[in-house]
Parts: structure tokens; sequence; C-alpha cells
């Protein structure tokens, strides 16, 4: 007779295939009805109200509520590859909702647009592994992977993530936006560049094979924050203009063309 953990075990990854089989059933079928009251009767993550915000973040909101391992098992083996329109859809129904949490599941996503985070607040946009998670750029030159833009953002959040290609996460206006444990590494492109705003924060990121900077403070962003990050091999490590209020600190530079360099603007 298996031990009781296995049973236990057997019965648990049993009721999970089930689940996610009848939530890809709902999602194909466009169920979303019967998807709601299935998942109230369960009362998985709170209120859902499928029929108001769509079937796709059903898909996104039952990623959070079930551990990693079990995401990365069933997505890929069910199809569900996310597309850059995707993701682009899950942050505009967040927005729409006044604030939210995009969790990015495990894998390589083409960026060929760039993600838009416009008039944002309190909306947070994650990978469930950091290393595991990867925006990969494929757009045209000058591009960036993300951008959070708009004078009405506020508390706007971006954090384990992997970044590759083209540029990475531009914050232009709000207040309070942060980029944290993310891992940059784009060639040709800057990783941060903090272009205007109040507030914005750049912590705990790795940078690393940045022909440009790898951290960008504009003079008309004010009280920014760049602490305790790791960048190697930049162009240029951290630009900062001599008239910036940014608090500069516990930061780690090695092998960079120059370290912390004063910029014009």
């Amino acid at each position: 007779m298996p031990p009781a953990e296995a049973v236990f075990d057997g019965i648990a990854v049993f009721v999970m295939h089930g689940i996610f089989w009848w939530m890809r059933l709902a999602h194909e079928g466009g169920n979303a009805g019967a998807m709601g009251a299935w998942l109230s009767m369960w009362n998985f993550g709170g209120a859902v109200d499928c029929e108001s915000v769509g079937i796709r973040n059903v898909g996104v909101d039952m990623i959070r509520w079930f551990p990693t391992w079990c995401a990365v098992l069933f997505f890929p083996v069910m199809g569900w590859a996310l597309e850059e329109s995707d993701l682009q859809g899950f942050i505009d129904e967040a927005i729409k909702a006044g604030g939210g949490e995009v969790v990015v599941p495990p894998g390589e996503y083409v960026i060929k647009k760039g993600l838009k985070l416009v008039d944002g607040k309190g909306i947070r946009l994650a990978g469930m592994d950091k290393e595991r998670t990867v925006l990969r750029w494929e757009g045209e030159e000058g591009g960036w992977l993300i951008s959070v833009t708009g004078g009405a953002s506020e508390k706007v959040s971006i954090g384990k993530l992997t970044l590759e290609g083209g540029n990475g996460v531009l914050i232009d206006g709000g207040k309070g936006a942060e980029v944290r444990d993310c891992l940059f590494q784009l060639g040709k492109g800057d990783g941060v560049l903090l272009k205007s705003g109040e507030g914005a924060v750049v912590e705990s990121c790795s940078f690393r094979d940045i022909a440009g900077v790898g951290i960008k403070v504009a003079v008309v962003a004010k009280g920014a924050v760049v602490q305790g990050n790791w960048l190697t091999r930049c162009g240029t490590g951290i630009g900062v203009p001599e008239k910036s209020d940014a608090l500069v600190l516990s930061n780690e530079l090695v092998d960079a063309a120059a370290g912390v360099k004063a910029m014009e603007k």
C-alpha cells in the first residue's frame, strides 16, 4: 500500500489536472459564465468576475494561486504560450480595473512593439521566475521592452524578469515607479532610463553586457533612488546629471568603461 503522502500527491495532481483542463475547455468554448460559477463555488482566488474581465484574466489569476511547478508543468503541455498581445491585454485590463498584478509564467517571450503601462496605478508586472522568464526584443532598433509613462502613473512595479536585446525599461512620468530584482543583458541598448517623474526606484537588479548605460537618470527625474544594483561589462554603469537630486548608493560596478558618470542631461 503506498504511503499517505504519495496518495495525497496523486489526488492533488489529479484534481489540478482536471482544473486546468476545465480552464482550457472554458477558454476554447468561451464559457466564461460557467467558469465564473465554478470558481465562485470553490472560492479560488477570491471574487472573480469572469464575464467582465474575460477568461484570460482567470488564467493569470489561477497561476498566482498554484505553485510555480504546477504552472511550469501544465501550461506548456496545454499549449498556453502567451503572445506579446496577450501580455499587453492583461496589462491593459489591470490598468482599466484600477490596479492589480500581472504574473508572467516562465518562458521566452518575443517582444516587437514593447509592453506599455500608460497611466497605471498600483500595477505590478512580474515574472514567476526571473531566470526563466525572459522578454526578448526583436523590434526596431531603439525600442523599449517595457515603458511606464503618463503623468497619472503611480506605484507601478516591474520585477523578476530577464530582459534581452533592445532597451530595457523606460520610466517617463508619474510617481513611485519601481524596478526590482530584474536581469538586463541588452547588448547595444540602455538598461533603465529614468526620464521624468518622481520617486522612482531601481534596486537589486543585475546589468551585464550593455554597450550603453546601465542606469541613466535624467535631470528632470526627481527624488530617484538607485541602490544595491550589480553592473558588469557596461559602457557606463550609472549616468547621473550633476544637478540631479538622485540618491545613488551601495551599487557594485565591475569591468565598466565608466562607473558612475556625470552626464549633461
